[in-house]
């Protein structure tokens, strides 16, 4: 029986996780898109290096009005 509370366990450590990390991608991409989308149509974020992307990011983020924490999350879109 203790091996499946110790399971138990590992599984809604887990679980908690995955849904922290979904919950940091949705509130990205919802930045991205309420933020960004006000001045042109949304870039996809792979179709550039780490650096182009890290860039105009940082290039536009004053104009869209956003704070070092959403600049960092908004960066962090680019997955290559």
């Amino acid at each position: 029986m203790k091996l499946n509370k110790k399971i138990f366990a590992l599984l809604v450590i887990i679980s908690v996780g995955i849904t922290l990390c979904i919950s940091i991608t949705n509130a990205a991409d919802t930045i991205f898109q309420t933020k960004c989308s006000k001045c042109h149509a949304l870039p996809v974020p792979g179709n550039f290096t780490k650096a182009e992307w890290k860039y105009n990011v940082e290039r536009m983020a004053k104009r869209a009005g956003l704070t070092p924490q959403e600049i960092k999350e908004v960066i962090d879109l680019n997955k290559k």
